[in-house]
């Protein structure tokens, strides 16, 4: 693990492509192939789809190519194994580009992604999508304090994840379950595959609603 940081007069992260600003921010650990990362490519790709301004923040990896021409890419370093520099480097862009929304694909880089928020000063909506129960490693009395201040709201793909965010003192408001056709009568479970991009897709409509209830951005 690297504990390098960046100095103050390192150049800034790039601005993202096009004339309008970024009002997403999506953050994974990496580009490399598996399914939280291909998730979050999908879901960045959708939204981009969809018309909204999204930027793309990970490590990067082989599925860098699948990224949607619409999204920017702004590459950082891993923030599973580096997360001091990750969120140093969140922090700045933060400070830069002011998103709408950043949104974690799991517990840990939503973490990353917390620190970024406060030490950039933003006042972004902080989105996570939670993966897998609980928090890999750390018992859940500590999980859950960490999970629930995290994030503002959460996304789950099945109502067996949102039971184990409920469990770790999330309220169920705050959280939305998004699941493709195929899955809609919540038969999904928490180590079941799902499909990323019905899933993405389904999502829009959430990310829509969140926008408008910070005012009536769309």
């Amino acid at each position: 693990m690297t504990h390098d940081i960046l100095t103050h007069d390192s150049p800034a992260p790039p601005a993202p492509r096009g004339d309008h600003p970024v009002k997403i921010l999506v953050v994974t650990a990496t580009l490399d192939a598996g399914g939280t990362e291909s998730m979050s490519v999908a879901l960045a790709n959708a939204l981009a789809a969809d018309g909204l301004p999204v930027c793309f923040a990970a490590a990067i990896g082989p599925l860098r190519t699948t990224l949607d021409r619409r999204v920017a890419y702004l590459m950082t370093d891993d923030a599973g194994h580096a997360p001091i520099k990750t969120a140093h480097e969140l922090s700045r862009y933060l400070r830069h580009h002011r998103p709408t929304v950043i949104h974690s694909h799991g517990a840990a880089c939503a973490v990353v992604a917390a620190v970024a928020v406060k030490a950039g000063h933003a006042s972004c909506l902080r989105v996570m999508t939670h993966h897998a129960r609980g928090l890999r490693g750390v018992p859940r009395w500590i999980a859950g304090p960490i999970v629930r201040r995290c994030a503002d709201h959460y996304l789950v793909v099945s109502p067996e994840l949102k039971t184990d965010l409920e469990q770790l003192g999330v309220p169920g408001e705050r959280i939305s379950v998004v699941t493709s056709p195929a899955d809609a009568g919540g038969q999904t479970g928490a180590s079941e595959p799902v499909n990323g991009v019905q899933v993405a897709l389904a999502s829009v409509p959430v990310y829509r609603r969140l926008l408008a209830a910070r005012g009536g951005e769309t």
